[in-house]
């Protein structure tokens, strides 16, 4: 598991959606809930679209918190369930995969 099964699934002929479903409940441990698979995917999305990491801030599903609050900035999604592998290379963003 981890960086080598990240790299074949971000390769995988799968929709974004189903990437992180394998990813974050697959390939992690302990697996991330159900419910983290659309904020994941919004998480890729908004990187892509040039979002700053460190003041865009996602709302989280009910019953999940990150130190005590119910939103997350997106670095702290990126980083935390490791989608670096994910992220897409666009001209808003500049950068793509592995930017910090």
């Amino acid at each position: 598991m981890g960086k080598t099964v990240a790299k074949l699934i971000a390769d995988a002929p799968l929709s974004l959606e189903q990437k992180m479903s394998w990813h974050l409940r697959g390939n992690m441990e302990p697996p991330a809930p159900e419910s983290m698979i659309p904020v994941a995917v919004q998480a890729v999305q908004f990187d892509a679209y040039g979002f700053d990491w460190d003041t865009t801030m996602l709302d989280l599903p009910p019953g999940s918190t990150y130190y005590g609050k119910n939103e997350a900035s997106l670095r702290a999604i990126i980083e935390g369930h490791r989608l670096e592998f994910y992220l897409i290379k666009t001209d808003d963003n500049n950068q793509g995969a592995n930017h910090a």
